[in-house]
């Protein structure tokens, strides 16, 4: 994958927060500062429930249940909501793509 690509993401794959990104709960909002970019984002609550989750354990489709559990919608359409919300995350290099088992692959990280 080219330097600087984002990877795509599917229902398999192992979102992983990124080390590089610390963060603070502001609210229901969280700030999220990059260090190594020195950038700083504010997630909604939802979305930062997704960045949380972002574990490199959990894989986006269990990502997405728990989301639809914890929110009571349907799973079918959270599932969508949840990918393009990980890709967004993935572009800001707010989170990397993990190999299962939580490993970084190096072929799919964002960096």
């Amino acid at each position: 994958m080219p330097s600087g690509a984002v990877p795509k993401l599917d229902q398999r794959s192992h979102p992983q927060r990124n080390p590089d990104a610390q963060y603070r709960n502001v609210g229901e909002e969280v700030l999220v500062l990059h260090a190594v970019l020195k950038q700083y984002h504010v997630l909604n609550s939802v979305a930062a429930r997704i960045w949380q989750l972002s574990d490199g354990e959990l894989t986006v489709e269990q990502i997405s249940a728990t989301i639809a559990d914890e929110y009571r919608h349907d799973r079918e359409a959270v599932l969508g909501d949840v990918l393009e919300t990980l890709q967004g995350l993935a572009a800001l290099r707010l989170i990397t793509v993990g190999a299962p088992g939580g490993g970084t692959d190096s072929e799919e990280t964002a960096s």
